[in-house]
């Protein structure tokens, strides 16, 4: 919050004098955001905790596509930027929790067991300069394991302990939230289900590469970021707090991958040398209120023109279960009956076959069970060729019919033909919108494909078109440029269901429900993101087409366009 008036300011200066007795000047908090849409992958592997053979339970990863058991510093760091899922180039660190399941009761005393995939994750991280002792950054090599149940975890963060989970609606535009301060899986829907924890940040100068990965850290005394550190951890380094959500979260039965009620996230170090420390030591913090943990995001691009890091302009999609099966563990981990609990059991761990990550690696059309495929048998050598058998020659009637076939299957052929050149083509964009530091969905920010491609849909209306309050029916007011669209009103979610469809149906969708597909203008500028289905990291809709005016008998944002290149109305 930014105070306006002299009495706030003076407030803020006594607050801040009667604190500093304990701890010194405090208010100086930075919050620096990386907004991660997807994960890397997901694998029975845990780079910190055993090299050389599976995991207890399933992990799911962000960052590099480097998360074999068998990862070491080296591998994240010298990562090409294309594949990791990092939205900057300079931090290729990797964060890893337990996977998320979908349990389903299946009537005859079995269950089965089904990884959400839909998650975005969020690391917030926070440091505060105005306390001794400063800040510093994470070392190369640095690893550590917080865990909720972790000595000092329940005081301090952002609701009185350092995890919380939250349940929240957006309404109008606004968060509405029920929270916990542990992990819970709630029966209720949410429009994104929020698990965050944070990690400690007093350090006693270890990597936590030969202890048991934790005790080299501790939380503060109090538990806060700015708190005084103990004496056998004397040294600071940032907070890391990873948030992860889950969109469109559906309510009903979920469970951790290790089945513990307590939440724990594996962080190792692999910012750029050098990077983390300028940016700790030069990001300058906002005004903010004293011993607030939420100021605004900052230091990276497009926020408060304080930019430090090389934003990306796209992530690659998750590695595939397959490419997992044939490179690290074959055994299936996106829908069992079982979840295993036990490490080092169960399929043997393939030794690591790659240096660096490369374009060809992660081959999803391998076969599930990683087999490569068999090379066709080549003949011995010197082998007698073998003469070809004679076909004999058709009689007369059979070629006349076979000559009546040929013509029947080049007509339609033509057919076919013109057909294709009559299609029209429409732009989709990313729906999470283009521009303002926004991060492209992996297909990219927008792109003009046939009407026949099969894409998210989302619809738009004017909120005057309503005789009822649209946001009564679920229409929400998103756009980043409230002037020019001040009327415009997105929604993705019809009757509970989500749609990905071709445009002509897409169309259709949109006007059974009082609506119409957005112009690109519109997607572009955010007026349906957050909006649901998880669409944000896909390519919706639109009605615009390549050229201006409309073609005529093609459809148009605001109707049907006509002989005139005008849009009539519906």
């Amino acid at each position: 919050m930014k105070f306006t008036s002299a009495l706030s300011y003076m407030y803020v200066v006594v607050a801040a004098t009667l604190i500093s007795v304990a701890v010194d000047a405090q208010g100086q908090m930075v919050k620096m955001c990386l907004f991660y849409d997807s994960p890397s992958g997901h694998a029975r592997s845990d780079p910190i905790i055993d090299q050389n053979c599976a995991s207890g339970h399933v992990h799911t990863f962000y960052g590099p596509q480097e998360f074999h058991p068998n990862t070491s510093y080296e591998d994240i760091i010298s990562t090409p930027p294309k594949f990791s899922t990092s939205p900057f180039v300079e931090n290729q660190s990797l964060y890893w929790h337990p996977s998320i399941y979908e349990v389903t009761d299946n009537g005859d005393g079995t269950e089965t067991f089904t990884r959400v995939n839909n998650l975005e994750s969020s690391p917030y991280y926070r440091w505060d300069n105005s306390v001794s002792p400063k800040t510093e950054a994470f070392p190369p090599r640095f690893r550590l394991i917080a865990a909720s149940s972790d000595s000092g975890a329940n005081n301090g963060g952002e609701t009185g302990e350092n995890m919380f989970t939250e349940c929240c609606q957006v309404v109008n535009g606004e968060e509405d939230c029920i929270s916990w301060n542990r992990l819970e899986f709630p029966t209720q829907t949410c429009d994104f289900l929020g698990i965050a924890l944070a990690m400690p940040t007093c350090w006693n100068g270890e990597l936590g590469d030969t202890n048991d990965h934790k005790n080299h850290m501790a939380y503060t005394l109090n538990g806060e970021v700015a708190g005084e550190c103990p004496s056998s951890h004397p040294r600071r380094l940032p907070q890391v707090q990873l948030f992860v959500r889950i969109p469109n979260y559906k309510g009903g039965k979920y469970q951790l991958s290790d089945g513990n009620t307590e939440f724990h996230f594996d962080f190792f170090n692999g910012w750029q040398e050098g990077k983390l420390q300028q940016i700790i030591d030069n990001c300058s913090p906002q005004e903010q209120e004293i011993g607030d943990y939420n100021p605004p995001c900052d230091c990276t691009f497009g926020e408060d023109e304080q930019t430090f890091l090389t934003p990306k302009d796209d992530a690659p999609d998750p590695v595939c279960d397959n490419a997992v099966r044939s490179l690290i563990l074959n055994e299936a981990t996106d829908v069992t009956t079982s979840l295993p609990k036990d490490a080092c059991q169960g399929p043997p761990l393939i030794p690591k076959s790659w240096d660096i990550v490369t374009s060809d690696l992660y081959a999803c059309e391998l076969p599930p069970n990683g087999d490569p495929p068999t090379p066709p048998t080549p003949s011995p050598p010197n082998a007698t060729p073998v003469p070809p058998t004679p076909v004999p020659e058709p009689p007369e009637e059979e070629e006349e019919e076979e000559e009546e076939e040929e013509e029947e299957e080049e007509e339609e052929e033509e057919d076919e033909e013109e057909e294709e050149e009559e299609s029209f083509e429409r732009w989709i964009v990313c729906g999470r919108g283009v521009g303002d530091g926004l991060r492209s969905c992996p297909e990219g920010g927008m792109d003009l494909v046939s009407v026949d491609e099969i894409h998210e849909v989302r619809c738009c209306v004017y909120e005057y078109d309503f005789e009822d309050n649209a946001f009564d029916e679920g229409w929400r007011s998103k756009c980043r440029d409230d002037e020019e669209f001040i009327d415009v009103l997105g929604k993705s979610e019809f009757e509970d269901e989500c749609f990905e469809e071709d445009f002509y149906t897409a169309y259709e969708i949109c006007h059974d429900v009082g609506g119409r597909l957005c112009s690109a203008d519109e997607l572009l500028n955010s007026c349906t993101k957050g909006t649901g289905c998880g669409h944000d990291n896909q390519m919706i809709w639109t009605c615009t087409e390549e050229y201006e005016p409309c073609e005529e008998g093609t459809e148009c944002c605001s109707g049907i366009c006509t002989g005139d290149s005008e849009c009539s109305p519906w």
